[in-house]
């Protein structure tokens, strides 16, 4: 009975915390990120706002896809679920799209063939590409190949393999905000408000 009447004077507050939480399951929202992978674009303690719709939508509460839109373009930062440990989100760049061959020799990287011109990225983001990873490989098929802008401090597809479509959450848009420790202290970066991402 107590769990009755409590459901029947709190039906406005739960119903809202349902559209709340199907919400964030389906349509949008924003991730924290706590390394340097992505840095300059994205620095440890920025609050990304991510679009869930932007590649599929699916059933709230649920991972089954109700509408199949297109997938990642070239250059687009999305959030996924590492395929080695699904418990954990990662942010990265899309650079490889199904079908497509990516090698990366002497520091630049070709998709079939032609020198990539990788425009999103600032000067100080391309001049990290420091790796001393040298390879080829096809994307398969419903697969992405990414990679953290911090080129010579990412953990991404050139160590681990793919990105399946299924793992993609969706697309990092912009900056929301970010927030640091000083000692204790929580510091506001006011420059990193709703900072649109490139790509």
């Amino acid at each position: 009975m107590k769990i009755k009447s409590f459901l029947n004077k709190n039906k406005s507050m739960i119903t809202w915390v349902l559209i709340l939480f199907a919400f964030r399951w389906s349509f949008a929202d924003h991730y924290r990120v706590p390394t340097e992978s992505m840095y300059p674009t994205i620095k440890p303690g920025d609050h990304l706002f991510t679009n869930k719709m932007a590649y599929d939508f699916k059933l709230p509460f649920t991972d089954v896809v109700l509408v199949h839109n297109d997938g990642p373009k070239r250059g687009e930062v999305i959030v996924f679920l590492y395929p080695k440990d699904t418990s954990i989100n990662f942010v990265k760049r899309v650079v490889g799209l199904p079908g497509e061959t990516v090698r990366i020799v002497d520091h630049q990287i070709y998709i079939n063939g032609t020198a990539l011109d990788e425009s999103y990225l600032t000067p100080e983001a391309r001049a990290s590409l420091t790796t001393e990873y040298d390879g080829e490989v096809v994307v398969p098929k419903d697969m992405y190949f990414v990679m953290g802008d911090n080129r010579g401090n990412s953990l991404d597809s050139r160590y681990w393999g793919f990105v399946p479509r299924s793992l993609i959450k969706g697309r990092a848009l912009e900056v929301l905000y970010n927030v640091g420790l000083q000692g204790w202290i929580p510091v506001v970066d006011i420059k990193r408000f709703l900072l649109p991402l490139k790509g």
